[in-house]
């Protein structure tokens, strides 16, 4: 399945606020640089999630193409996954710890209308056997300059230019071998829901990580910054409730591999104040 980039960032995107957050200041003369909608919406990504089942010994590939006239600068990474909004996910902190995975190659030069075919490869093997991961993908794209953009203006004076460079940031599932085959619809049942005090507390049985496009009580949807944060396999997650819910039907759903949502399901809240 091949996503436009628009597309790409309506999915993976979607629990981030600002993946537009990549730029890069050249003090240099110039004119404003800003690639038009039309060339943002060419480059595409191959999915808006990644699964790395644990068997794949050789690594993973993940294809990027560039459908636009432009040439760009492709700079792609793992890391570890945020646990909220408040945890920006950016690459050039100074305090990382060292990711499992690589990306090969990590920075490399994008044709106009050419694929890049990256590799991942998992190169410590001291992730959970019982469970799956999360890491963070990051794929950055910086335009290159013409040449015109490169000359002074002809009056001498000189101006500051602004390049954008698009990044998205996708969920990169780490599978390890001997769990059972994944349904997303046996996770979404398997939920477990508490109400306690002003938190709604979810228990996730399974060793997936579950995933909500929408959870309510009593009709009043969970704030979806909240619900950036997954519920984790064999552990919980707590959500945040409004002041003075009055107890009712619990009603969510999730997304599955493809970002595709589940059927609705429902349940009486257990309250436990």
């Amino acid at each position: 399945m091949s996503l436009g980039w628009h597309q790409a960032f309506g999915y993976a995107v979607r629990y981030r606020r600002c993946l537009w957050m990549g730029i890069l200041l050249f003090l240099c003369a110039g004119h404003t640089w800003a690639g038009n909608a039309n060339e943002r919406q060419g480059i595409t990504l191959q999915s808006t999630r990644v699964i790395y089942p644990a068997n794949e010994t050789k690594g993973i590939t993940f294809a990027v193409t560039n459908d636009t006239q432009s040439v760009y600068l492709v700079q792609s990474r793992v890391e570890d996954w945020p646990s909220s909004l408040a945890e920006p996910v950016d690459a050039s902190s100074e305090v990382k710890a060292a990711s499992p995975f690589i990306v090969l190659p990590p920075l490399t030069r994008l044709e106009s209308k050419d694929t890049l075919t990256l590799r991942i490869r998992l190169i410590e093997k001291t992730l959970p056997a019982d469970r799956e991961s999360v890491f963070a993908f990051q794929v950055k794209a910086i335009p290159s300059q013409s040449e015109d953009d490169k000359q002074p203006e002809s009056n001498g004076a000189g101006q500051a230019r602004i390049i954008l460079a698009l990044q998205n940031t996708l969920k990169l599932f780490y599978r390890p071998e001997g769990l059972p085959p994944y349904d997303v619809k046996q996770v979404a049942q398997a939920l477990q829901f508490q109400r306690q005090g002003t938190q709604l507390v979810v228990t996730n049985p399974t060793a997936f990580y579950a995933t909500f496009d929408e959870l309510s009580v009593a009709g009043k949807p969970i704030e979806a910054d909240a619900l950036f944060s997954m519920v984790p396999p064999l552990g919980q997650q707590s959500y945040p409730l409004p002041n003075a819910l009055p107890s009712g039907e619990v009603r969510w759903r999730l997304l599955d591999d493809y970002g595709v949502k589940t059927e609705p399901v429902t349940r009486t809240l257990n309250n436990n104040r």
